[in-house]
């Protein structure tokens, strides 16, 4: 478990990952999905994901993408069983 949270890290990460996978592949869509990370928030962490083996980018500098690694998808277990969790136990919001 502390392997995986070292990986993964504290707040950003799972929903970055998460993210990639549901298609988000360019910063301004991440930016976009995510509206309570900054953007120097999302250059750091994409930065560390990389960094860490769990993406990588194809394209040019103006038209980079993200991708998961192998390593990357081997989490998409771990990330979905917690996804299902959440929608589990979070308290329903009143409209």
């Amino acid at each position: 478990m502390t392997y995986t949270y070292t990986l993964l890290g504290k707040r950003w990460k799972p929903i970055i990952l998460w993210k990639i996978n549901d298609g988000d592949d360019r910063f301004t869509s991440l930016l976009k999905s995510i509206p309570l990370i900054s953007r120097k928030m999302l250059f750091q962490e994409l930065t560390e994901l990389q960094e860490r083996n769990l993406i990588e980018t194809s394209g040019s500098e103006n038209q980079k993408r993200y991708g998961l690694t192998p390593l990357g998808a081997s989490l998409l277990p771990v990330l979905r069983t917690m996804w299902q969790w959440g929608e589990s136990h979070q308290p329903a919001v009143d409209s």
